[in-house]
This record gives structure tokens, sequence and C-alpha cells, in this order.
């Protein structure tokens, strides 16, 4: 599908967990991971946003949904505290 609506690479993309890559992660795929509603292309998809994203998708169609580690990885970053 696409990259995070404003993404811009970097010479150094470690910069961006210092630039809220958690609140783009939330704008992007929700809290829980769980939009249907692409920001980017404006829109609704009856598959996750996040699991449309994935580089694994061709082989998963999000079937492997409660034991993705793309997901786990996000969720992660989404409720670390910084």
């Amino acid at each position: 599908m696409s990259l995070p609506f404003g993404f811009r690479y970097l010479r150094n993309m470690a910069l961006y967990l210092f630039k809220g890559l958690k609140e783009t992660y939330i704008k992007d795929y929700g809290k829980d991971l769980k939009s249907r509603y692409d920001r980017a292309d404006k829109t609704l998809y009856k598959e996750k946003v996040f699991c449309l994203d994935c580089l694994y998708y061709k082989n998963c169609k999000g079937k492997y949904w409660k034991r993705c580690p793309e997901r786990a990885e996000a969720l992660r970053k989404i409720r670390r505290k910084l």
C-alpha cells in the first residue's frame, strides 16, 4: 500500500525513533493496529491496513494476526513510554 502519511526519508533513519514513530503508528494504524482506513490513499479496505503494508502479506493474508512478529513489534513501540 503506502508509507505512513507525511513520511520522509532521512539520511539517518534512526531519527524516526525520536520524531514520533509511536504517534505515526497510532495515526496510521490505530492504537490496536486494526484500522481499515488508509489515510494516504483515503480508502477504506476490508483488510487491516497494517496487514496490507506488511512485507509478509503475500504469504500471510492476515491469517496469522495473533502471532504476527511484526504486529508484536509495532505494539511494543506504541506501548513504550518515552
